[in-house]
């Protein structure tokens, strides 16, 4: 999303996020056939180790295209190096909340849950007093239209994953649904996304070219998709 913002014009921003989106989408129609020639090799750590190289490629072409700086970005917001202290603060929060969901007992799930929370606050704390940010200025508060949109975003995020996650394993193990039938079913969710992030990426552009920045009023509706994320 940075980069996004940072390389393209304000115009073309929305259809650009709406083709990232669109690579969900053949993932999701590759991703069954690429797992299942795994699956019949019996070696699922093959679907990892193919990553590798991709991952690999895909760094070459970022150190190769992404300009150090941008020719209107003034020198001193040049990188300044690597801050090892948020990364970690980050990195450690994450890692919190992935173990809760391992560890036995109640206490111990809300004790790291509650770490997790405080380390990102921490993040964002050392991140607002240093000088080369990480996020941008107002990334937490509704009242910015940057954090309006990153808010946004995170609950959209949450609804889809759960959708995603846990409506296959409620076909499945409930109702019984087969494997290959639920695999459909994820791409014809994944379809109904990307379709609907095209259409709204264009009603978004069109708008903003008649109306320009009052266009953004469309965006502080935030309560259905806070509603929908509660729900799921």
């Amino acid at each position: 999303m940075a980069l996004i913002a940072s390389l393209f014009d304000r115009r073309l921003r929305t259809r650009i996020i709406a083709i990232s989106q669109g690579t969900f989408t053949a993932c999701h129609l590759s991703g069954p056939i690429v797992g299942g020639i795994f699956a019949a090799m019996e070696w699922w750590r093959g679907s990892f180790w193919m990553m590798a190289p991709l991952m690999v490629v895909f760094a070459g072409l970022a150190y190769w295209k992404i300009p150090d700086r941008l020719s209107r970005e003034p020198e001193r917001y040049r990188f300044a190096g690597v801050p090892f202290l948020r990364f970690g603060t980050l990195a450690a929060g994450v890692l919190c909340v992935a173990a809760s969901g391992s560890v036995p007992g109640v206490a111990p799930r809300v004790l790291l849950i509650a770490a997790a929370l405080a380390l990102v606050g921490l993040t964002f704390w050392l991140d607002r007093r240093a000088a080369d940010n990480l996020f941008p200025r107002g990334a937490l508060s509704v009242n910015a239209p940057i954090g309006l949109a990153l808010w946004i975003l995170s609950l959209h995020g949450m609804t889809q994953t759960s959708v995603t996650l846990f409506l296959p394993l409620l076909l499945q193990v409930v109702h019984a649904v087969s494997p290959v039938v639920i695999n459909f079913l994820s791409i014809v969710i994944s379809m109904g996304w990307t379709t609907a992030t095209f259409t709204v990426s264009d009603l978004l552009a069109r708008s903003f070219c008649l109306r320009g920045h009052r266009s953004q009023g469309f965006l502080r509706r935030p309560c259905p998709s806070f509603g929908l994320a509660v729900a799921m």
